[in-house]
């Protein structure tokens, strides 16, 4: 047994990172749902805020690596972006994948029962902060 008190206490969990994102495009729902079917506790995923102010699943605060699209998320609305492939970057198979909004992503996460670590992304501290305050706003919901 160890002698790390937290260690006696509480066990390790497991987190996917991005969703399951070694086999299916990262912070999609594709890549969430997956890893809820392979059983883990937590999903550890990222927050990106859009033009017009909604809060999108997305790592980079540009659209380039993962989308069809270019530039930064916080120069794109919500509408724009629902336009954009975010899988077929990925594999093709996985071409017509959508950028998932938090909102949505929540959603799935509390049907499935599982811990969430939302990691606030956002070109500055002003993004930050939007962020942040769109993130409270929806656990409160």
């Amino acid at each position: 047994m160890s002698t790390n008190p937290w260690l006696r206490e509480y066990r390790p969990l497991s987190v996917a990172h991005r969703g399951h994102s070694i086999a299916y495009p990262e912070n999609t729902l594709e890549a969430y749902r997956k890893a809820i079917e392979l059983g883990v506790e937590m999903i550890e995923c990222d927050v990106n805020i859009t033009r017009d102010g909604k809060l999108v699943m997305m790592h980079d605060s540009t659209l380039d690596r993962t989308t069809t699209g270019s530039g930064r998320v916080s120069a794109s609305t919500w509408e724009e972006i629902q336009r954009l492939d975010a899988g077929g970057k990925f594999k093709s198979e996985f071409a017509g994948v959508k950028v998932p909004s938090t909102e949505e992503t929540l959603l799935l996460y509390k049907e499935a029962g599982i811990l969430s670590c939302f990691e606030v992304k956002g070109a500055d501290g002003d993004e930050s902060d939007r962020i942040a305050l769109g993130l409270v706003d929806l656990f409160i919901k």
